[in-house]
């Protein structure tokens, strides 16, 4: 069995993948790189099959899945302990990630889930900034588990490196908060370790991004999301009331807490 295995989603964008392939050096045997392909084209498949990597399997969709269908895809086709994802527009730029990666395995008795730091980098003006760092993702982690439904702390899925032990599928009828309600699903009864010694890069603003594609709807989606969420999980409606209230000064203490640490 593979330790570890990369899932990339992904969909017309060759840079993306080939960023990400070659992050990921062959010489790590112990891990293995899945692609699934939504692209509506054959440029990724030629580039596949162009460089010949040995550990790589290649997956070729008949029709567009679309977002958690392709994710889900992934899923069910990993047979590894562990897994993480990286999407077209998410990448590794340190060379020794994977060697840490192990070495937190031992020194802490293979955590069930690995959060990672998320350093997003501007597209267009070339700005990085740091998203959320691991003392607060604990703290927030700690204090409610039902917050992550609200503001997504954790970062994009590719943050973390997950135990494939009974993980649950992307909810299909959600876009936007997909995510969030994955994260909110694994949280429980799990043992998580919180880290920024491991650090995934994130592309904001790139046309390939969810975020890019659905820009102009972000607030009504999240809003009608959200709300399926509350649904979905029963929560209390004075509790959802009171979250929404002070939610915009919370979190803004937060973001002033990220800044100072």
């Amino acid at each position: 069995m593979q330790l570890l295995t990369i899932l990339v989603p992904t969909k017309d964008y060759k840079i993306g993948l080939q960023r990400i392939i070659e992050s990921i050096p062959e010489k790590h045997s112990k891990i293995k790189i899945i692609i699934s392909d939504d692209s509506r084209t054959d440029v990724i498949k030629k580039y596949i099959y162009s460089i010949n990597r040995k550990n790589i399997t290649y997956i070729k969709n008949k029709k567009t899945l679309g977002l958690a269908k392709n994710w889900n895809q992934l899923l069910s086709n990993c047979e590894s302990k562990y897994f993480m994802f990286l999407h077209n527009d998410d990448f590794i730029n340190d060379k020794f990630f994977f060697d840490k990666f192990y070495k937190f395995l031992k020194e802490k008795d293979n955590p069930d889930i690995i959060s990672c730091a998320t350093r997003i980098i501007n597209y267009k003006i070339k700005l990085k900034k740091l998203h959320i760092k691991s003392p607060l993702r604990k703290f927030l982690y700690l204090i409610s588990r039902k917050y992550i439904l609200k503001r997504n702390y954790i970062g994009p899925v590719s943050s973390l490196i997950i135990k494939n032990n009974k993980i649950p599928k992307f909810d299909t009828e959600i876009k936007w908060l997909v995510d969030v309600d994955f994260y909110y699903r694994i949280f429980k009864n799990n043992k998580i370790f919180f880290t920024d010694q491991l650090e995934i890069i994130s592309e904001f603003n790139n046309e390939s991004s969810q975020h890019f594609q659905n820009r102009k709807i972000i607030s009504e989606l999240n809003k009608k999301e959200f709300n399926y969420l509350v649904k979905k999980y029963n929560l209390n409606s004075l509790k959802v009331s009171i979250l929404k209230f002070f939610d915009p000064f919370f979190w803004l203490a937060i973001r002033a807490a990220n800044l100072v640490i």
